[in-house]
């Protein structure tokens, strides 16, 4: 298996486990139980729900897109300014 294979099998599974572990912090711990039942299921309280799905999803997808438009605002760059470096 070569490094890029691994990297691109590695990255997602990475960024899917921090995802769904930033959405038990917050002023309200959750338990990764109700996070899974709350995706999946449904089965949650009222307020945990309203929690999970109106402000900590959003806020991992946003910073899942910030960080790709970020990303590849920088490949961008590297290619318009010709660095060696981005050329690999």
């Amino acid at each position: 298996m070569t490094r890029r294979l691994l990297f691109f099998v590695c990255a997602p599974l990475v960024l899917a486990v921090v995802s769904i572990a930033s959405l038990g912090y917050g002023l309200d711990q959750m338990s990764l139980s109700g996070i899974v039942a709350t995706l999946v299921a449904g089965d949650a309280e009222g307020f945990e729900e309203a929690v999970l799905l109106y402000q900590r999803v959003p806020r991992a997808l946003i910073a899942i897109y910030v960080g790709a438009v970020t990303a590849i605002g920088g490949v961008v760059l590297q290619g318009l300014v010709r660095n060696p470096l981005a050329a690999r």
